[in-house]
């Protein structure tokens, strides 16, 4: 399957195999090792399994961009002290995703509800945590899977 990375030296996004554990980077000729940055993805993870990606900092702004564009403006009306964008996108079904690496925070998974995800969801997860070799998120034991 090809990807796209963005290499942390010159920040220059190219397509690579990700059967590559390491790749040049083609503007700089930096090696970029794909676990260790494949493991720090940040974004949304939608209903559909479709990672929306974001820097640490952005899950906010991300998540307005997102209710924004996919959802329509009935959701933005919603935003007040109590129910930020990130809170809105959780209890439509997208699950936040962070670089934390703490066990206790599930290696960074945050669905809005802890019971249940779609397949598509399970899917995304469960071949993110095979393929980089990474514990499965607390809360997986329990999980339903919606359709």
């Amino acid at each position: 399957m090809t990807c796209e990375i963005e290499c942390p030296k010159c920040g220059h996004v190219q397509e690579y195999d990700d059967d590559n554990d390491t790749i040049l980077c083609d503007k700089c000729d930096e090696m970029i090792f794909i676990e260790e940055i494949a493991i720090d993805i940040d974004g949304w993870l939608s209903p559909d399994g479709k990672m929306i990606e974001c820097k640490y900092t952005e899950h906010t702004d991300s998540a307005e961009d997102i209710i924004e564009n996919y959802y329509n403006s009935h959701y933005k009306e919603r935003y007040d002290y109590l129910h930020q964008p990130d809170d809105i996108l959780c209890n439509l079904g997208w699950i936040k995703k962070c670089s934390s690496k703490n066990i206790m925070l599930g290696y960074g998974w945050f669905p809005g509800n802890m019971d249940k995800i779609t397949q598509a969801q399970y899917n995304y997860i469960y071949s993110y945590c095979i393929k980089r070799k990474c514990i499965f998120p607390r809360w997986w034991r329990n999980i339903q899977i919606e359709n």
